[in-house]
């Protein structure tokens, strides 16, 4: 069994990730004896924080034996491939989009590798991992143990994700976060075509998205819709149609979209009205703009 005081952590990238992840650790009580980076400055910075040194990616593999890679997507290969690795390692990246094969360098070095992501936005100072969920997949039955104790203690929770389901499951993430935050951009975009105040429209936009959230936590989906798609109310999404068409054209494919994926939520189980549903957005989505 691996115990927290045999653990010596190094981490390589000090953005936000990896910012969030050393001091979490350090605050559960770990050693993180290592940052690396390709910025100096945010290195130092993270260090100090820690109380960990600044290291070299040779310096990090030679004194740590569990290295977390919370570099950018594009850096990992490059991370992996410049390392030297030995049976002593234990490699985790947090991407959520790569699969556990760009570490089949560490792999083929005799490491035990894994791929740890946290399903959370990271902005701000903000770096605490409570009631956040990881995505894990690893072959190693010592590390997937340790990772789990690991992530139990920093106070989120671990689901199993293989790399044949990493897409998906990082598709899910994407749509529940940037995508939103688009939708909400346009819906604010529309609010201020009709000549009303941009601050104001932040505060109420935000509000109501925040509450349709919580209601959906508390209630679940079906019971959260509402509006005029819900109401079966198809004279005021016609004028919201015609008069986007007219005043702001750019968001007329958001707004037929979105609602024909509020259609198929609402009207599932009534073809009929599905049907002329579906009639009025793809008739209004497929108009030149």
């Amino acid at each position: 069994m691996i115990t927290k005081s045999s653990l010596k952590i190094g981490i390589i990238g000090a953005g936000k990730v990896g910012s969030a992840l050393a001091q979490s650790l350090r605050m559960s009580g770990y050693q993180v004896s290592g940052i690396a980076s390709h910025t100096s400055d945010s290195a130092s910075k993270l260090a100090i924080l820690v109380g960990a040194y600044v290291q070299s990616l040779d310096q990090i593999t030679l004194q740590c034996n569990l290295i977390f890679i919370a570099t950018n997507d594009d850096s990992v290969t490059q991370v992996v491939q410049n390392a030297k690795w030995n049976a002593n390692h234990m490699v985790v990246h947090m991407s959520g989009s790569l699969s556990l094969e760009v570490l089949n360098d560490a792999k083929n070095m005799g490491s035990s590798i894994a791929s740890l992501h946290p399903i959370q936005t990271f902005v701000g100072q903000d770096s605490s991992f409570v009631d956040v969920y990881f995505g894990l997949d690893t072959s190693s039955e010592i590390l997937r143990d340790l990772l789990k104790n690991i992530v139990s203690e920093l106070g989120g929770k671990v689901i199993d994700v293989s790399s044949a389901d990493r897409a998906l499951y990082h598709a899910s993430a994407v749509m529940s976060c940037g995508y939103i935050t688009a939708v909400l951009n346009d819906a604010l975009a529309t609010w201020v075509s009709a000549n009303l105040d941009y601050e104001d429209g932040m505060q109420a936009l935000v509000r109501l998205a925040t509450s349709t959230i919580r209601n959906i936590e508390k209630i679940g989906f079906s019971e959260s819709l509402t509006g005029p798609i819900k109401r079966n109310d198809k004279t005021s999404v016609k004028k919201h149609i015609s008069t986007l068409q007219a005043r702001s054209p750019h968001l007329l494919d958001v707004y037929c979209s979105v609602g024909k994926r509020m259609v198929s939520l609402v009207y599932k189980d009534r073809p009929d009205e599905n049907h002329e549903w579906a009639q009025l957005f793809n008739l209004n989505s497929e108009r030149k703009i």
